[in-house]
Parts: structure tokens; sequence; C-alpha cells
């Protein structure tokens, strides 16, 4: 039922799950969204596409061939890559969902 719906928290559990950060109002006043990222509706997302990188910061991966550290299937990427979103780098290409999950998690995302 819709009277039992709970808005907020199903915005927090979607927000862990799907990797979005949701804008907040507070008394009627825009709490705007986290630096980095800007509003799209109700949602804030990363100002930049991603890019990905390896842990130290110095190899970034898919940005001319499917080049990643870690296998399609996501299931060994865990702390070996992370998604970066910054103004001027390549957006990775050539990702597969699960390596790019694996990369969003490593990066709080």
């Amino acid at each position: 039922m819709w009277t039992d719906f709970d808005f907020d928290k199903m915005c927090e559990k979607l927000a862990k799950r799907e990797n979005f950060s949701f804008s907040r109002w507070g008394d009627g006043e825009w709490m705007g969204c986290p630096d980095g990222m800007v509003s799209v509706g109700q949602l804030c997302v990363d100002k930049y596409e991603a890019s990905v990188w390896n842990s130290a910061g110095d190899t970034q991966y898919g940005a001319s061939g499917d080049d990643y550290l870690c296998d399609d299937d996501g299931k060994d990427c865990a702390g070996a890559i992370y998604a970066y979103s910054v103004e001027g780098e390549t957006p990775s290409r050539y990702i597969t969902w699960f390596q790019a999950q694996q990369a969003c998690a490593v990066a709080d995302e």
C-alpha cells in the first residue's frame, strides 16, 4: 500500500544498491548535491563520466581497449580497479557491468 511507503527509506536503499545519491530538501530549502555531483531531478549524479584506474591511480584502463586487470565477470576486480569522475580524463569504455559495479564499489560510488 502506498500509505506504508517510506520515500526516504526507499531512496536510501536504492542509493546503496544502485550507486546514486539523492538530492535533499530540508524545510523546503534545497540542500544541494555533494561536491563533484550535479542535480538531475531528485538525483545527484557525477559531473563527469567515470574513468577506471588501478589502486595507485597512475594507470587508466579502458580508454582505448579492454585492458582491465580483472575478468569480465568482475569476481577478481575488488581492490584492483576503481572508478574516478574527473574533468579532462577520457571516460573508460570496453567494461562489463560486473567490472563497473566493482570499480564503483571501491570508489564508494
